[in-house]
């Protein structure tokens, strides 16, 4: 081995390696702030490598100061890719980089178009384009019409990169018709790219539906992208007041999408509740129901503190092995014996049932359930003294007093 490279070798081994223990979304189009959660991440954040795919690599643009979480946004260079782990890498010169890997996967959404409308329009009309993989942020997408020359067009683009809305510029030539590409490059070549299965159609002059010449149309078209109110009293009043109400149909389709997005996703976030969450609930509430029942005998208990004392004095701390109603038949068919104990109960409930054991301070000793029919409960390990037995049948609980000998 030459020495460089042990040297290489000497210099990894003095460096903290990344690690990734989670990163959130899982999934996303371009533009997606994806948060990564793990130890060893350096300041600044552009000394943090992200690879994915074998697609050139980014770097971080923010990560806190105790180097546990970083942040980036996700590539256009990423969308159609399959999914894959993420690697965090540092900006080394050399080869040998310490690097960490995700256990979870990363799935980017690839850019499609579904439809756009409308179908037709002039320069300055507002076109919406519903698909899949838009880039979040509205600077990042192109948009070009097959006919006509690349146009850095600024866009709006809703959270989900599902809904996109441009106005036709004045340097589409007018009379182009073609399908409507979208990319994220100003070349309209530059993959990723997906274009329309329809076209547009750009009205020309003298059709009858536009009657301005062109100057007055780039000055029409300047003065609705300005919404400036300062229209002559002409037939461009009647246009404008038109083209008003497609933008407020527009603006509320749009906050309709948004809605309609957060209603889908609330959904399946509500059908995610698992198994376990409902058992957390069921427990908590059984578990105040109990505590409801305990609190409602506290003062049973409490009045009988004398009386079990009392039956205390007489029976001894392993003195008399003398019982009283050695077998016990109470109602609702439940059967206990013996009374007094020294070893063991034995228990016949007609259901399954919630058993608890209380002392005389009100601590559950045990909680057990029971199947319906004669079970054999050990009270061996239980200090001679009072007790009580609380069963919890259904909804219905009942109580009984019993003697540890």
């Amino acid at each position: 081995m030459g020495l460089a490279a042990l040297l290489g070798i000497v210099s990894l081994r003095g460096q903290t390696t990344p690690v990734i223990t989670d990163f959130t979304p899982k999934t996303g189009p371009p533009g997606t702030e994806v948060t990564v959660r793990g130890r060893g991440f350096r300041n600044p954040a552009s000394d943090n490598y992200i690879l994915f795919n074998s697609v050139p690599q980014i770097s971080a643009h923010e990560v806190n100061a105790a180097g546990t979480e970083l942040k980036f946004y996700v590539p256009a260079s990423w969308s159609g890719r399959s999914a894959g782990p993420i690697t965090i890498e540092y900006h080394y010169s050399s080869a040998l980089r310490p690097r960490g890997l995700s256990t979870s996967g990363f799935t980017p959404i690839p850019l499609s178009i579904t439809d756009f409308t409308p179908k037709t329009g002039l320069p300055g009309t507002v076109i919406t384009i519903t698909g899949t993989g838009f880039d979040v942020r509205r600077w990042y997408n192109h948009i070009h019409l097959t006919s006509a020359s690349w146009t850095l067009i600024d866009s709006e683009v809703n959270s989900l990169g599902t809904l996109l809305r441009f106005r036709v510029p004045a340097s589409w030539p007018v009379g182009s018709v073609g399908p409507i590409t979208v990319n994220f490059d100003l070349s309209s070549s530059e993959k990723p790219r997906v274009s329309s299965k329809a076209d547009f159609s750009l009205i020309s002059q003298g059709t009858g539906i536009n009657r301005f010449s062109g100057p007055e149309l780039d000055e029409l078209d300047t003065r609705y992208l300005r919404k400036t109110d300062a229209y002559a009293k002409t037939e461009s009043d009647e246009r404008y007041a038109r083209k008003t109400d497609l933008d407020d149909l527009d603006t509320r389709y749009f906050a309709k999408t948004d809605l309609d997005d957060l209603d889908a996703r609330y959904l399946k976030r509500t059908d995610y509740v698992s198994e376990t969450d409902l058992a957390e609930i069921y427990i908590k509430k059984t578990d105040l129901e109990d505590l409801d029942i305990i609190r409602s005998m506290r003062e049973e208990l409490v009045g009988l503190l004398d009386e079990l004392a009392a039956l205390k004095r007489q029976i001894g701390v392993g003195g008399s092995s003398r019982t009283f109603g050695s077998s016990v038949r109470l109602e609702q068919n439940i059967l206990i014996r013996p009374n007094p104990a020294s070893d063991y109960l034995e228990i016949r409930t007609p259901e399954d049932t919630y058993l608890k054991i209380i002392d005389a301070t009100g601590k559950v000793l045990r909680a057990v359930r029971i199947p319906r029919g004669l079970n054999r409960i050990s009270i061996q390990d239980l200090p001679s003294g009072g007790y009580l037995l609380l069963l919890q049948i259904g909804t219905q609980a009942t109580s009984y007093n019993f003697i540890k000998r």
